[in-house]
């Protein structure tokens, strides 16, 4: 495993979709033969242990975060879960599990961990960065790709840290006038606390069709690196589990990882041999979650 890349995506606002495109990505670089660790950063509302299902009380975000603030040494491995770790679950979730990539895995807060609950880990937000980065250099060995979602708040310290850590940062909106509006605010506020947000790429995500990209660059000081159209299959395909969403969402994600992710080359040469055996394109073909060994 040659190329590491760690990239957290932050959303300028709750809802603009972050996280789903975080998730998606995960899938797909998985998906693509790549060792893939999805980290759940939403220590509010974390979604891995609910749209994923990989849960494990021995080994969650804040347990690795509370070793690492007692100054231990974690073996850092058995926190990234995978589906083959998953012990007994029931008949659903293990028809669930045979869809997802056996090249993914997560590491996230516990579902049924209030925020309260979650560890103190103070004001130094260089103490913090230096934890992220614990946890960035220990996962490298492992994982090809590292990709974290995380909640919105600007304020929030772990967020500022990972944004602080990662290799590459991606910012998301939508086109929704609070977004837009407060995009360069949130930027602002971002690089002040440390945040390198020059040669950051930028999404905008739900975007209707016409739309005149200019006009949202011109609000949002920035150049849009990528779009992703308004998906109406979206909600329907995430209660089926199906986290690359809708088509149009699904070849969002595919151009979205030829660009973060270098899968160009390999993504269509799947697609070309795909189409040779009369199997379709690789994002049409959700049984590809199938069963291999890591």
């Amino acid at each position: 495993m040659n190329v590491k890349r760690t990239i957290g995506f932050f959303g300028i606002q709750p809802g603009v979709g972050a996280g789903s495109i975080a998730r998606a990505l995960s899938f797909y670089s998985a998906m693509n033969g790549k060792k893939t660790l999805y980290i759940d950063l939403d220590i509010r509302f974390p979604k891995a242990p609910y749209l994923i299902g990989y849960k494990d009380s021995r080994y969650t975000l804040e347990g690795l975060l509370e070793a690492l603030q007692s100054k231990e040494r974690p073996n850092m491995e058995p926190y990234f879960l995978h589906k083959s770790k998953m012990g007994q679950v029931t008949k659903h979730l293990a028809e669930h599990f045979k869809k997802l990539p056996d090249l993914l895995y997560v590491l996230s807060p516990s579902a049924d961990l209030g925020f309260e609950y979650f560890p103190t880990l103070g004001t130094d937000l260089n103490e913090i960065t230096d934890y992220m980065k614990k946890i960035v250099e220990g996962a490298k060995p492992f994982f090809e790709n590292i990709i974290f979602s995380m909640g919105s708040d600007p304020d929030e310290p772990l967020h500022l840290a990972i944004l602080r850590a990662c290799d590459q940062r991606v910012f998301v909106t939508d086109t929704s006038p609070s977004a837009v509006r407060l995009f360069p605010q949130r930027i602002k506020l971002l690089e002040n606390t440390g945040v390198p947000v020059d040669g950051a790429q930028v999404i905008i995500n739900k975007l209707p069709e016409k739309m005149n990209i200019a006009i949202f660059e011109e609000f949002l000081q920035r150049r849009v690196t990528y779009t992703i159209p308004y998906d109406p299959q979206m909600i329907t395909e995430i209660h089926k589990l199906n986290l690359l969403g809708g088509k149009s969402f699904e070849s969002a994600i595919g151009e979205i990882a030829e660009g973060l992710l270098g899968l160009e080359k390999e993504a269509k040469r799947r697609e070309a041999s795909s189409k040779k055996a009369g199997r379709g394109s690789l994002l049409s073909q959700f049984s590809l979650f199938r069963e291999k060994t890591v």
